[in-house]
C-alpha cells in the first residue's frame, strides 16, 4: 500500500480562494482518494476577507480493471459532500490514463494544463 497527500494553499480561482488537501491511498488492485477544499468566496478580487466560505468533501473509490493499450478500464465511485447535501455517484467505468500526461511540470503548472483542457473542453 502506497500513500500520498498534497496540500495546497491559496490556489485562486475568480473570486475565491480555495485551500485544499489531498490524501491518496494506493492498493494493489484498488485506490481512494479524499479531497477536502475550503473555499472562501469574495465579492471582487480586491476584498480583504471573504463573504461566505464552504467546505466541500470527495471521496473517491476506484478499483483498478484491466489494461487495454495506453489506459486501464477502473470501476469507480464518487461521493461529494457539501452545503448543499451529499452526492454519491453510480459506479462508472472510467478509462484511467496508464502514463502521466503532466509528469515532470509542477503542481502549479500541473493544475493550470488540467483547468486549460477542460476549459477547452467542457463537459
Amino acid at each position: 500500500m502506497k500513500s500520498t497527500d498534497h496540500f495546497t494553499q491559496n490556489a485562486v480561482l475568480d473570486k475565491s480562494v480555495i485551500d485544499s488537501y489531498q490524501l491518496r491511498i494506493e492498493r494493489d488492485d484498488s485506490y481512494d482518494v479524499t479531497l477536502v477544499m475550503k473555499i472562501d468566496k469574495f465579492t471582487s478580487a480586491s476584498s480583504t476577507s471573504p463573504a461566505d466560505s464552504e467546505l466541500r468533501i470527495t471521496l473517491v473509490s476506484g478499483d483498478k480493471g484491466d489494461i487495454e493499450g495506453d489506459h486501464r478500464n477502473d470501476e469507480v465511485q464518487i461521493t461529494t459532500f457539501g452545503p448543499e447535501g451529499h452526492f454519491k455517484s453510480p459506479l462508472q467505468t472510467v478509462k484511467k490514463p496508464i502514463v502521466d500526461p503532466y509528469a515532470g511540470m509542477s503542481d502549479q503548472d500541473k493544475a493550470q494544463a488540467i483547468f486549460n483542457s477542460r476549459m477547452r473542453n467542457p463537459k
